[in-house]
């Protein structure tokens, strides 16, 4: 029993991470990445390569994601299966379900976000030797994608979101007035 609740944990734990990780790639602007960089903050350049070029960290990432959710649930509901009745399998799954959900994905992806500078600075070396050595898989991954992903980057700030961040901080009062005049 302890050997199927460590592992049921183990995979909740992984996959956690891989969300929270995940959920930083999206909501780390390229802006902020940038300025990390200027910062001189620590994986701010690795982070900020991911970031510029995010199909390489998103196929690593669905390629974890997919391992573990997928293995993980084979080798949890084998252990599940020799040890519970039916009816206990029913209740184990929809126990684990539930924590999967509070702490596998709802956690860690509001963690991922909240935190999104920190943690995927942190994750972008580990991401990055992922992504060398998943490269045959994911240049496969990337032929296919390919012309459905080419053209303009979304992660490229346009004039109007300049506009718009300048009297957001004018209004808050992270820049001065007249530094929001000047720059619009």
């Amino acid at each position: 029993m302890s050997s199927l609740i460590f592992l049921a944990i183990g995979v909740i734990i992984f996959s956690g991470i891989l969300s929270m990780v995940e959920a930083s790639l999206f909501s780390y602007p390229v802006t902020k990445a940038r300025l990390a960089v200027n910062q001189r903050k620590w994986g701010a350049k690795r982070a900020l390569k991911l970031r510029e070029h995010p199909l390489r960290a998103i196929a690593t990432l669905v390629i974890l994601s997919s391992a573990v959710g997928t293995l993980g649930s084979i080798a949890v509901g084998i252990y599940a299966a020799r040890l519970f009745s039916d009816q206990g399998l029913g209740i184990f799954s929809g126990i684990l379900t539930f924590f999967s959900i509070i702490f596998a994905e709802i956690i860690p992806k509001n963690i991922g976000e909240k935190w999104n500078n920190i943690v995927f600075r942190i994750a972008a070396l580990p991401l990055r030797l992922l992504a060398i050595l998943f490269t045959p898989l994911i240049l496969v991954i990337e032929a296919i994608v390919k012309p459905f992903t080419s053209g303009t980057s979304p992660f490229m700030t346009s004039e109007e979101e300049i506009a718009i961040l300048t009297s957001v901080g004018a209004k808050e009062g992270t820049i001065e007035p007249y530094e929001a005049e000047m720059i619009q």
